[in-house]
């Protein structure tokens, strides 16, 4: 089972030596310094009696920022789709299963779907969960369980581009530690939704600069076969 899994990812890590992206140290950087700076805005310019007002909300700041980065993921994986060939390949296929998921996520993050489809289990015949505080955390998590559960057909075409997998990687663990802070807190005060929305806000923008890696890795690797 192990050689067979190897012989599906050997391409791509044949492919993954032979191209390169430019350095992205100093835009990680940057992009790091920029969240921060606009979290710290986001509580200055918060209600005096509501500091959180920006995490959380649909019309709050940190809640439209991430919003855009999760659109900014789609629009990377859609510009990766188009470019990956003219033919509907695996790869094709692989983009298009990305840009479609993230354009989910960038609207439920402002329309609330999870929350609404939460509501309506809890109001239907299944009522509330005994196990976690609400639905919406079941649904929330269920988004993360099936990423990991699709990870072994995605990861022949991850770790084809350079960087790209280890950004992913990065990105999904923010997600992971906002949404454990977002179930196991059982009386939300406004240091934790601070603290949980701050880290969806950067999980949300590593999964856009893990994207345009994506992107760049993608325009590498025309490159690479247009010399041959």
């Amino acid at each position: 089972m192990k050689t067979a899994f190897y012989q599906k990812i050997k391409p791509a890590l044949i492919l993954r030596k032979q191209i390169s992206i430019q350095s992205i140290l100093l835009p990680l950087v940057f992009l790091s310094i920029f969240l921060v700076s606009y979290i710290f805005m986001a509580l200055q310019l918060a209600p005096e009696n509501n500091p959180a007002f920006h995490f959380g909300k649909e019309r709050g700041y940190v809640t439209a920022l991430s919003a855009i980065f999760l659109a900014m993921t789609s629009g990377f994986a859609w510009g990766a789709f188009f470019l990956s060939g003219n033919h509907f390949s695996s790869t094709k296929f692989f983009w298009l299963f990305i840009a479609l998921a993230f354009g989910y996520l960038a609207l439920d993050e402002l329309m609330m779907f999870h929350e609404r489809i939460g509501y309506w289990i809890k109001m239907s015949n299944v009522g509330p969960t005994e196990t976690f505080r609400n639905w919406n955390d079941v649904i929330v998590i269920s988004y993360g369980i099936l990423a990991l559960a699709v990870l072994p057909l995605l990861l022949p075409h991850i770790l084809k581009y350079p960087k790209f997998g280890e950004m992913l990687t990065v990105a999904f663990i923010f997600y992971c530690i906002h949404t454990a802070i977002d179930s196991l807190t059982i009386k939300k005060t406004f240091g934790s939704i601070i603290i949980e929305e701050s880290f969806k806000l950067f999980s949300s923008a590593f999964f856009s600069f893990s994207m345009l890696i994506g992107l760049l890795g993608v325009v590498a690797s025309l490159r690479h076969e247009n010399r041959e």
